[in-house]
């Protein structure tokens, strides 16, 4: 089940994948067992969409091609120095040819890889931005002002209740510890979210995964 649901999870997003690396070390005894039949119901459930996409681009898509426009996006000027660092700009994912849409994806990754690259030494900056816009950080008012269409208030709302969650989620993750609960379950989203903003760019809907996960350890505090 558990492999399914990871399977589901990286087709709705790519980067829940990453829940393979952070959910099967940790898996109880015997691991490799449980492990073969976790990553094979996770290969059943992608299987289907990715032989259709390598039988249908020009190039190799195991999941998706929005990589290309994520980095892109994410590694430029704009996004590299000035008030807008740590996010994604729409202005830098640069138009090209009519083509397939996996030769487009190629193009915009080499572009924003090579960005990177190029200028290796502000990426420590420009990811603790990142990872500040993700958590609420970094012009919280400002991202709730231009957030891709939601609601203001709600934005603000749900910052505040992050930052009222926190120290209590802290002390669950304490009480469970002690109690000797499997923690790797609340603190994989975490992780993915945190993955997320590293690789590509900082907003707070990357943190959604982990806000679950809060409020399941602040409810386990109080």
């Amino acid at each position: 089940l558990l492999g399914a649901l990871i399977g589901l999870a990286t087709l709705t997003r790519g980067e829940a994948i990453l829940l393979l690396a952070l959910l099967v070390p940790v898996l109880p005894r015997p691991r490799l067992r449980l492990g073969l039949a976790l990553l094979g119901c996770f290969f059943v459930v992608l299987a289907p969409w990715t032989v259709r996409n390598l039988t249908t681009f020009d190039k190799p898509v195991p999941i998706s091609t929005n990589e290309g426009n994520l980095l892109a996006g994410a590694n430029c000027d704009s996004t590299y120095y000035g008030r807008d660092i740590g996010s994604w700009d729409l202005k830098c994912v640069e138009p090209g040819p009519v083509e397939d849409e996996s030769a487009t994806g190629a193009r915009l990754r080499s572009d924003g890889l090579d960005y990177a690259r190029d200028h290796t030494g502000r990426i420590p900056l420009v990811v603790a931005a990142r990872l500040g816009r993700t958590f609420e950080l970094l012009q919280p008012i400002r991202q709730a002002q231009a957030a891709e269409g939601r609601a203001q208030g709600l934005e603000i709302a749900g910052a505040i209740s992050f930052f009222l969650l926190l120290p209590p989620g802290v002390y669950g993750v304490v009480l469970l510890r002690r109690r000797n609960t499997p923690l790797s379950p609340l603190l994989a989203p975490f992780g993915l979210t945190i993955a997320a903003t590293v690789i590509g760019y900082g907003v707070p809907r990357f943190r959604h995964p982990a806000d679950v996960a809060l409020i399941v350890l602040a409810a386990a505090a109080l």
